[in-house]
């Protein structure tokens, strides 16, 4: 069993803790598989999937001084462009900032419809850490929300195996 498939089993087991009284409530799940700390917020699931509201994943030991940390946030959203191709965009680097030492990786093409804009968001920072999430903009709005996405278990199994290997890019692994 890989660690993806790990996480997503431990979920599916614990789908009754799932508040489904309210749809709009949010379930978390924090677990640690091979050195990354992961926190999944949910809002529902079925025997297919999640409904996923947020992931973050973070590393438990810290970068190696030695890479620069503008080079390991290029390298890690190169990997995330590399390796996220099956969900419903692609994604590409938007917007490295070194003060803050972020990388924001976004969907490429984002979907649009009735005047809303659909997209994927990855924020990497500083090379240790990353928040996934699925946002909406709306220009009579004018601001960004979240909003969930179902993702099936196959998909999530791949993304938490493609987040431990982005976050392992920065060299922890000897």
């Amino acid at each position: 069993m890989n660690l993806g498939q790990k996480l997503v089993t431990e979920l599916s087991t614990r789908q009754p803790w799932l508040n489904k009284s309210s749809p709009a409530a949010i379930a978390t799940h924090e677990q640690t598989v091979d050195g990354i700390h992961f926190t999944i917020e949910m809002q529902d699931a079925d025997k297919y999937g999640f409904l996923v509201r947020s992931i973050s994943a973070q590393t438990l030991e810290h970068p190696r001084a030695e890479l620069a940390l503008q080079t390991l946030l290029t390298r890690q959203a190169a990997e995330i462009e590399k390796r996220l191709t099956y969900l419903l965009e692609h994604f590409r680097l938007v917007e490295l900032d070194e003060l803050k030492q972020i990388a924001q990786v976004r969907s490429h093409v984002p979907y649009r419809q009735d005047g809303t804009v659909h997209y994927y968001e990855i924020l990497l920072t500083e090379g240790a850490s990353l928040s996934f999430v699925r946002c909406n903009n709306s220009g009579a709005r004018g601001q960004r929300e979240i909003e969930p996405t179902y993702i099936t278990k196959e998909a999530l199994t791949r993304l938490a195996n493609d987040f431990i290997g982005v976050l392992h890019v920065s060299g922890l692994r000897k």
